[in-house]
This record gives C-alpha cells, structure tokens and sequence, in this order.
C-alpha cells in the first residue's frame, strides 16, 4: 500500500515523467503551461461513477461484538463533536440498535456523508503513464488536437504541497474497508482506507495507466482558489503536440518550451502501424 509521504523514495515501477493530456483550445485547460497551474479535482466531477465511491462495509457488521466495537470507536474519535460529547452513553447504545435494526439503511446513510465529506475536501489531479496512447489522446487530447504535457513524478510527489501519489491499481475485486480500527495503528488503517478509496478503479479503465496525486484540503471549506498549485518550471520535462494541433499555434507553442527550457514534439503516424512516435521541434 502507498503512504501518503511528504518525502520518499518511488517504487521500482513508477515513471519518471508522468503525462497530462489537455484540450489546447480551452482557456483554462491552457493554464497547466501558460499560468504553471495544477488545479485538484473533486471526486463529484470524475466521468466514473465508482470513482473514489469505495464505502466502509457496515454491512460487515453482523454481530453485536462488532456492532459495540464499532460505537467504542465512533464515539472516541468524535468525542468531541457537540452531538457526541455528553451523550457518549446513548451513542454507545444507539449505534449498535441502528446497526442491528436497519443495517441497509445506517450503510446507506454512512456512504452519504462519506460521499459529502469527498467532494468536499478531497483534491485529485491525475496523469497518464503514457505519452502514446491512442484512446488517451481521444478521450482526453481533444481528438488528437490538444497536448500531452510530461512532468517530473519525484517532483511533483516531493514538492510539499500536495498529500502523496502513487498509481493506480484497476481490478475485478471490489475493496471491502472494514469500518473497525485497529487500535494498535490507527493512524496506518485510516491512510490504507483513504488510499484505497482514491487508487482503486475497475479494470475497464486500466488502459489510462493512470498516476494521481492527492490532496486532502481540511479542515474549512475550499474555494476554486484553494484547489489550484502553482508549480515552478523546472517540474515541466517535455510537451508534446497532437497529430492534428493546429498548425498556426506551433510557433507559440515553440516559444513557451524554449521559455520552460523543455522539448518540444509533434506527434507522427508509424506508416503501416497503429502506433505513434514523435519527433522534435523545438
């Protein structure tokens, strides 16, 4: 499991230029090259609708050992909250009653303000692994009109201002996170569990080979503004140009990665191949 580290070492399969595919011909897209901004996301405008939605299994919680283990621990970690603070005794009998009456119905309501509490304060952007993929390049590049820009994953991963990153790992096998801590390390479940709500995707998507980094913007409520991190230049390692970019925007395009002291490429058709190389321009 990854860990959410200011500072560490990549594992043997990470890349070292990570991919950011963009449509050239809108404004804000621009901003990743013209403003060096990064802009995290929130989960609610991904086009997957399983996307970071992995719920804790209150389902799993089919005996009273569990049901009363669980209202021990829900009602030390909000302790001091103003409904659970004074009431500890009710909450620690109302919980397991809930549990047990209706476990559908306490399941669903936990998964909403899971939900609410994502689309809040978590802040995603993600990469490709990729430079040359041909779906890439049409979902997200703008039919082959936009950019793929490459930067430097250490970089990025170590600038301090975001939470971690790491790949993602698409699967068959639906994540089950218990909602039961281990005492022992809390600290090491809850990172694993927010981890696997962020890097687990359906094997449908494997073919994005994607990398994200992560952030976790609480407490208070964030603003457009807070979502967006400026990076320096240096971040930058290439930009590539699609097959079909418009043929009048090159040259501003080569003076910007002569101003980032970076390559510049345009994509080229491998004759007699569904494959794609690029050759250098700037």
């Amino acid at each position: 499991m990854i860990e959410i580290s200011e500072s560490q070492s990549p594992p043997k399969d990470y890349p070292q230029i990570i991919y950011k595919y963009r449509d050239w011909q809108i404004g804000y897209h621009r901003n990743i090259l013209t403003h060096n901004q990064i802009f995290l996301a929130s989960p609610k405008d991904f086009n997957d609708p399983f996307d970071c939605r992995i719920p804790e299994d209150f389902l799993s919680l089919d005996t009273t050992k569990k049901r009363n283990q669980y209202a021990d621990q829900f009602v030390i970690r909000h302790f001091n909250d103003p409904e659970v603070k004074g009431r500890e005794e009710y909450w620690l009998k109302e919980i397991p009653r809930r549990l047990e009456s209706d476990p559908q119905g306490m399941h669903d309501h936990m998964e909403k303000i899971q939900k609410e509490f994502q689309d809040k304060y978590y802040g995603i952007i993600s990469f490709s692994c990729d430079w040359d993929n041909l779906l890439m390049w049409s979902h997200y590049g703008a039919s082959h009109t936009g950019i793929c820009i490459g930067f430097k994953e250490e970089n990025l991963r170590n600038f301090g201002r975001f939470g971690g990153g790491g790949k993602v790992i698409c699967g068959e096998a639906f994540p089950r996170i218990n909602p039961i801590r281990d005492v022992r390390n809390v600290e090491r479940e809850v990172i694993t569990k927010v981890f696997e709500e962020i890097f687990t995707k359906a094997k449908n998507w494997k073919y994005e080979n994607e990398y994200r980094i992560f952030k976790l913007l609480y407490p208070g409520i964030p603003s457009i503004s807070d979502r967006i991190v400026e990076i320096p230049d240096e971040f930058y390692s290439e930009i590539i140009l699609g097959l079909n970019f418009p043929p009048e925007e090159i040259k501003y395009m080569q003076n910007l990665s002569k101003q980032k002291n970076v390559p510049l490429y345009q994509l080229q058709k491998i004759p007699f191949e569904f494959k794609l190389n690029r050759i250098l321009i700037s």
